[in-house]
Order: structure tokens, then sequence, then C-alpha cells
């Protein structure tokens, strides 16, 4: 027997939607990196047409977590961690193809955010943010697009909830 309308309901986003008849987007692909319960929010860090680590980054909460994600982007921003986040993400290098002529960005967003989840995320989340009871962690947001480029590839740093 299918579920009702009302169980289908999602009102934090962690689900995916009804996918049927849809091509692989960003919008319905969202709940990707919303699975894990103890995420609170994000920051997107631009990747299109090419990664540019010092553009705007996008932010994104998740419903009933808007406070706790404020207080991480609060910390964020207390204690700079962007021009650490940049500087750290530098240092990994650029994979690149075509006998070195050409940078492979998608390769190396999912090879750096890994690396850096080993190594400057633990360190961060050591001095800052586990003692406020909040972690980082950087993920490989991903899908596949119908037309174009076959695969869409996009860092997030996700800010995590201890508690939860």
């Amino acid at each position: 027997m299918g579920k009702s309308k009302d169980e289908n309901n999602d009102v934090d986003g962690r689900q995916p939607h009804n996918r049927e008849l849809h091509f692989s987007r960003k919008e319905n692909s969202e709940f990707k990196w919303k699975h894990d319960k103890s995420v609170v929010g994000a920051l997107e860090v631009k990747a299109e047409p090419v990664l540019d680590l010092r553009a705007e980054m996008v932010k994104h909460d998740i419903y009933s977590c808007e406070e706790e994600f404020k207080t991480c982007l609060r910390l964020w921003e207390d204690q700079k961690l962007r021009p650490q986040f940049i500087e750290a993400w530098e240092n990994m290098g650029t994979l690149t193809g075509c006998c070195g002529l050409i940078n492979n960005y998608d390769a190396t967003i999912k090879h750096n955010c890994p690396a850096l989840n080993d190594t400057w995320a633990k360190s961060v989340n050591e001095k800052y943010f586990e003692k406020e009871g909040y972690k980082i962690s950087l993920f490989v947001w991903s899908w596949s697009n119908p037309t174009g480029k076959s695969e869409t590839v996009i860092p997030m740093i996700r800010f995590h909830s201890l508690t939860t």
C-alpha cells in the first residue's frame, strides 16, 4: 500500500522528492548534503563554470536549524576561517589533465574534500568548533546533468551539531 500524501511531506528537506520523470539537477539533489541528520547548514563554494574559492559562498540552511547555523557562521567569521580554508585548499594543489595543460577542477574537488576533512577540518574542529558543540566537514555535492557537462561537482562546507 502506498504512502498517503501527508506521509510524503518532508518538512526539513532531508529526503529526496519524487524523482519520477525528472532529470537530475541541483534542485532535486539537494537532499544529498542534508541527509546526515546532524547537519544544520552549509556553505556552497562557487564551482561553476570554474572553481572560485574567493567568490561569495552561498549559504544553505535547514528549516528548524536556523539558529544553530547562525551560531556556526558567527564562529566561522569570528575565527576568520575562510582565509584558512582557501590557504589549505590551495596548498593541496590542483589536479590537471591533458599532460598538465588543463586544470581538472572536478577531480580536484573529489580529491581535496576528503583530504581536507582528515587534516584542516579536523584541526579547526579541535580548536574552535567542538568546544561549542559543533563540527565542520567538507562534502562533495554532485549530480548528473541531462545535457552539457555530464556531472556537476560542488564542494560544500557543512556545519554539524554534535548534540543531534
